[in-house]
């Protein structure tokens, strides 16, 4: 295609575009119509320069105008408010439901790994002693797991968790760059660390200290990570089977849902964070503190199921919504 003689044959109708674009609210119902017939023309004039141009002037003016024009035509863009709404109660929840077998293997698979491993300890002296010694170990019952929680200003503690914990999720989802397979090493990771404490608890019998601190906020913190793992697995599982789509496609598709579930756990984790710092070392009693997890679990839950189920029977996929322009190029 003769580049120069196509901008020249055009030329006239860009320019009419762009004084209908610029004088939009004072237009006839004549010269509405004459938008968006117009609009329809450059964006296939757009589409052809693209397949036959390296010019990217042409390029850049051209995309400019239809996007100005395609603004013009379908109004004004969502107010962010109703992308916040939408986010919240479609394209978080939607992605998290969808993995809610991945997300409940892992959960089944890190409580199982973490309690055999707890009782092990708890069971073996001599893997006790080579964790640390008695009066260690006695410190930590006693003092050091309740301390934990209270040794610092609560809001200072809060940030400190919400920001720990955030990256941590991030890290789960992040792995999902290399299909995912260090996910399981940081979950074990994970688990031995509680288990580990929680063993050495139970061998003093402070079982239950270490549930009532433990419990209020690490319901909400683990199924955040756990959720977090999940999504992250069955991202790096999309490269081993895309299904019926493109890999790329698939992988594009997905990858872009799942960082919903990333910012969405922000605002879980964060709450978990609050739990963590007010709640847990708070004087409440024992039953009072879980009462507050338990509860903040089940409306978590309650909230993936509802919402995801139903944007999922609305043939949702979390992905983002996307408008492009499809214009023919003969």
């Amino acid at each position: 295609m003769d580049i120069d003689a196509f901008v020249t044959a055009h030329r006239p109708v860009w320019d009419r575009l762009d004084h209908l674009v610029k004088h939009r609210s004072s237009l006839t119902g004549a010269e509405v119509d004459e938008l968006v017939e117009l609009y329809q023309r450059v964006a296939t004039h757009l589409s052809m320069v693209r397949s036959s141009s390296k010019d990217p002037m042409l390029v850049g003016r051209l995309s400019a105008l239809v996007a100005r024009a395609r603004s013009a035509v379908t109004g004004a863009h969502t107010p962010a408010w109703r992308e916040v709404t939408r986010f919240f109660t479609v394209s978080f929840p939607v992605v998290a439901y969808r993995a809610r077998w991945w997300w409940l293997a892992v959960t089944v698979a890190f409580l199982a790994v973490g309690w055999v491993m707890g009782a092990w300890v708890a069971a073996n002296p001599d893997v006790q002693a080579s964790i640390a010694s008695p009066d260690e170990i006695t410190r930590l019952v006693e003092e050091d797991f309740a301390d934990y929680y209270s040794e610092h200003p609560a809001a200072s503690f809060a940030s400190r968790v919400w920001t720990n914990n955030a990256w941590v999720a991030a890290q789960m989802i992040m792995y999902a760059a290399v299909l995912g397979l260090p996910i399981p090493y940081a979950l074990y990771a994970n688990a031995e660390n509680v288990a580990v404490s929680g063993g050495l608890m139970a061998s003093r019998d402070k079982l239950d200290i270490f549930f009532g601190l433990i419990l209020p906020h690490g319901l909400l913190e683990l199924t955040a990570i756990f959720l977090a793992a999940a999504v992250g697995m069955r991202l790096g599982w999309t490269v081993v089977d895309p299904g019926p789509r493109r890999r790329i496609e698939a992988l594009a598709e997905q990858g872009r849902a799942v960082m919903s579930v990333a910012m969405g756990l922000v605002v879980v984790l964060f709450v978990s964070g609050l739990i963590e710092a007010f709640v847990t070392p708070s004087g409440l009693p024992t039953w009072a503190r879980i009462s507050i997890g338990v509860l903040a679990e089940a409306v978590f839950l309650a909230y993936v199921i509802i919402f995801g189920r139903r944007a999922l029977r609305d043939n949702e996929t979390g992905d983002i919504e996307r408008a492009p322009d499809v214009a023919p190029t003969a």
